[in-house]
């Protein structure tokens, strides 16, 4: 029985590591991207069942074996490994486990993203307004409103997360450190 050649190996390592190797959720996107170059213009998720009714609305749609073929697929299962290779369902979609291959173009993405933030920002504007509510027959109605719409702003802005640097605002301190006291000698 006669040795491979050495140029059978790949010269890109498709899975190497200190922890389990292969991971779908970390490493597939990449390894796709690698092997087929057109899906580096997609955001590819990996979905099971149950979350198919929430994703699909939002864009994302299956990956089938129309889009890229057996010859790809088997390519790819060859050099990831049976563990992890991809399956064809009966509908032509392509999972891995029971986990579902979906796609999504980058730019839609953003937009999906980008409409998320203006729904929470609309969400807490209408929570900051609710919070300040006064009874419209209160006779002080116009003072007790400014004062609620106030302390409404400044609890849901006194919390910020301050990530580096100094803080922005007055309330805000620098924690001192703590320990024991100096040694009196």
């Amino acid at each position: 029985m006669a040795l491979p050649k050495l140029n059978d190996w790949p010269e890109h390592v498709r899975h190497a590591g200190t922890v389990g190797g292969f991971n779908i959720l970390r490493d597939l996107e990449p390894a796709l991207q690698h092997a087929i170059p057109d899906l580096k213009a997609f955001n590819l998720g990996v979905f099971v069942e149950e979350d198919l009714k929430n994703v699909m609305p939002i864009g994302w749609v299956h990956l089938t074996l129309s889009h890229l073929g057996y010859e790809i697929i088997d390519d790819f299962n060859r050099e990831i490994g049976l563990r992890y290779g991809i399956i064809v369902d009966a509908n032509s979609w392509l999972k891995i486990g029971d986990n579902f291959i979906m796609i999504m173009p980058k730019n839609y993405r953003e937009k999906v993203q980008a409409e998320r933030k203006r729904a929470l920002d609309r969400q807490n504007a209408l929570s900051q307004q609710r919070a300040a509510y006064v009874h419209p027959s209160d006779p002080n109605y116009s003072e007790m409103m400014a004062g609620a719409q106030e302390l409404a702003d400044e609890t849901s802005s006194k919390y910020k997360l301050q990530v580096s640097g100094q803080p922005e605002s007055a309330e805000a301190s620098v924690p001192k450190k703590r320990g024991r006291p100096p040694k009196n000698k």
